[in-house]
């Protein structure tokens, strides 16, 4: 059986190619480290009101809006009778 020359050009590219091949193999993704840092990042989305009362808290407080919501998980923790976080 004779194939045109459009079936011979599929059947060496694309995703036929991939499927047919034998020692395909499925490649191990690494595994995330999230939170394994000293540090570990986030990002917390706020509408502009509620950023701008935060930002004046932190102000009022004369610190930083981070250590301002450290204060307040502490205080939290505090309050449900839990020990404080070591860092």
């Amino acid at each position: 059986m004779e194939l045109d020359q459009q079936a011979v050009m599929k059947s060496k590219t694309g995703i036929g190619k991939l499927i047919r091949k034998e020692d395909a193999q499925e490649l191990a993704r690494p595994r995330k480290k999230r939170g394994a840092g000293e540090t570990v990042g986030i990002t917390l989305k706020l509408s502009p009101t509620y950023w701008r009362a935060l930002h004046q808290e932190a102000m009022d407080e004369q610190t930083n809006i981070t250590q301002l919501i450290l204060g307040w998980l502490e205080e939290s923790r505090r309050r449900k009778g839990l020990p404080p976080i070591e860092p």
